[in-house]
């Protein structure tokens, strides 16, 4: 084999390893519409830990209903992912009452 071949190989081999061992990105945590704060996960963050962080701010089942791409068990946080940990409070609009119509007389 030639050097250029023999260059080209070694080249090619060093190459797919950086691709293969390169860290993957983290997949984002899909947050829903309405989030007022959010909160970037970092490395040990678990469910628990983040809601102790936060203390009175919200339940772990607010927290899961916030963000509905956390397993149940809270084991597919990666650091940074961002959770939404805070939402806006959607208040009811009454019903309108329809206003009658005075009679008219001619």
């Amino acid at each position: 084999m030639g050097l250029l071949a023999l260059s080209l190989l070694a080249s090619s081999a060093f190459s797919s390893s950086i691709v293969q061992n390169a860290p993957s990105k983290p997949k984002a945590i899909a947050r829903p519409k309405g989030c007022l704060v959010r909160y970037r996960v970092t490395l040990g963050d678990d469910c628990v830990h983040i809601r102790d962080s936060h203390p009175d701010s919200f339940t772990l089942d607010q927290l899961f209903q916030w963000n509905p791409d956390i397993n149940d068990s809270c084991t597919n946080l990666q650091p940074g992912d961002v959770l939404c940990i805070q939402r806006l409070k959607l208040q009811e609009c009454p019903t309108p009452t329809p206003t009658p119509t005075p009679a008219v007389v001619i």
